[in-house]
């Protein structure tokens, strides 16, 4: 499954940080804040949000492979074998 990600809401906080919430597949069980400070460099607030985003699709992944009574995927290899 193809997993969609939207910022959907955005704050600017008081102590020179940003939160973004994110969404999967249009799914409110996924939400998930992302807090950044601003001091760090476009790119690395760029790859923290990206990394933000994959965590929350792999969670959505793992989630509907759950309900359907599959198994998870391991983040670190992709591979669906239950490790028990």
């Amino acid at each position: 499954m193809e997993h969609k990600l939207k910022a959907i809401e955005h704050r600017e906080l008081n102590d020179d940080q940003v939160s973004v919430l994110y969404r999967c597949c249009d799914d409110p069980t996924t939400d998930s804040w992302c807090t950044v400070h601003l001091s760090l460099s476009a790119t690395e607030i760029e790859a923290v949000f990206e990394h933000h985003k994959g965590k929350i699709a792999l969670q959505h992944e793992n989630k509907l492979r759950f309900r359907a009574g599959s198994h998870p995927v391991n983040q670190h290899t992709g591979d669906s074998t239950l490790i028990l």
